[in-house]
């Protein structure tokens, strides 16, 4: 168990509630960017289609998003968010070997999620040779992001949370790894329904920021009613 003494709460909240809002901001834009792509299909579409700027045919499915730079702000924000929660974190506690492995995890995670939102995933960069940017990083925010979330946790946050978010916490990066693999693994005959299997490796990461966020916020309350 790492120990995080009560002095260092106020920091380490703060950097669970970025985490939070990282979760915030990218589900608000891509609901918004949502609004703007006439026929997006959450279930046939992939998320990055809503931050291709240039109507087009790419891989058989019609892109046509009106509010790119929306999706694409919100790539980049929650990249940012996220390693500036976790490097809050980490400076709350620096000796700790674990805070270091969640700034790490996190760097990966947020630099990856930056790539997707400045490499867009179009036939352009495709043909460009840039893909490799867009895709390895859309894998690297992925695994970064959900093994950020169990070790922040089961470990590093282990103090500040509830014995059920610990367990949530190794869930829900189990549950994004699984839908990695099943994403990588799914045959041509379902490829059409591939982009399900991609929220669920993303969207597990968005759930746990969310719930950090919301335990720093309960947390922040009582330590303002304990003061008074």
């Amino acid at each position: 168990m790492v120990s995080m003494g009560k002095s260092t709460s106020p920091l380490t909240y703060t950097g669970m509630a970025l985490m939070g809002f990282a979760g915030v901001w990218y589900l608000l834009a891509e609901t918004v960017a949502a609004t703007g792509f006439r026929g997006y299909n959450y279930a046939t579409n992939w998320i990055s289609d809503l931050g291709v700027p240039e109507p087009q045919t790419f891989q058989g499915r019609t892109i046509d998003s009106q509010l790119a730079v929306v999706m694409n702000a919100g790539f980049v924000g929650q990249g940012l968010l996220f390693i500036l929660g976790a490097a809050l974190i980490f400076f709350a506690n620096p000796q700790a070997r674990r805070g270091t492995l969640l700034l790490a995890l996190a760097v990966l995670h947020g630099l990856g999620i930056c790539l997707v939102g400045l490499v867009n995933g179009n036939q352009e960069n495709v043909a460009a040779g840039l893909a490799v940017y867009h895709f390895g990083g859309a894998m690297s925010a992925i695994v970064g992001g959900n093994l950020a979330v169990m070790v922040a946790g089961a470990s590093v946050l282990r103090d500040f949370l509830p014995e059920w978010v610990q367990r949530a916490s190794i869930g829900l990066g189990a549950v994004g790894l699984v839908s990695l693999v099943l994403l990588l693994a799914v045959s041509p005959s379902l490829w059409t329904f591939a982009p399900i299997f991609e929220r669920g490796a993303v969207y597990t990461v968005m759930v746990g920021e969310l719930i950090f966020g919301v335990i720093a916020v309960r947390g922040v309350r009582t330590m303002a009613d304990t003061a008074a």
